[in-house]
């Protein structure tokens, strides 16, 4: 808060558009971990290599390579087709692989 007032508009500016979707990711890592997960593994949880690496996938630079690639070959619409199948489908598949294979390995309070 001792910033100059850009650096806090652009703060205030991030957390409007953000938030929603770190509240929404938190969410549902919660329900893919599943009940009495035991907080000393939380760190297994969040670091997970193959977990990390499929959400990685979901960043702005897979969503910017998509648009530059069809960009350059002119099929703006197979951009649009891409990035609603292939973006979702990377989503449904990394809270997929969490809450089927990952879930199940890290170990519960009794």
């Amino acid at each position: 808060r001792k910033s100059d007032p850009i650096t806090l508009n652009l703060q205030r500016a991030f957390i409007v558009i953000y938030l929603w979707q770190d509240v929404l990711m938190d969410r549902i890592d919660r329900w893919s971990m599943g009940k009495n997960i035991d907080t000393e593994y939380l760190p297994v949880w969040y670091g997970d290599r193959l977990g990390l690496r499929i959400s990685g996938l979901m960043g702005f630079g897979t969503e910017f390579m998509l648009l530059a690639i069809c960009s350059w070959t002119n099929h703006i619409p197979l951009y649009f087709i891409l990035n609603f199948v292939v973006m979702n489908g990377i989503w449904i598949g990394s809270i997929l692989y969490r809450r089927l294979i990952l879930s199940p390995n890290i170990p519960r309070k009794d």
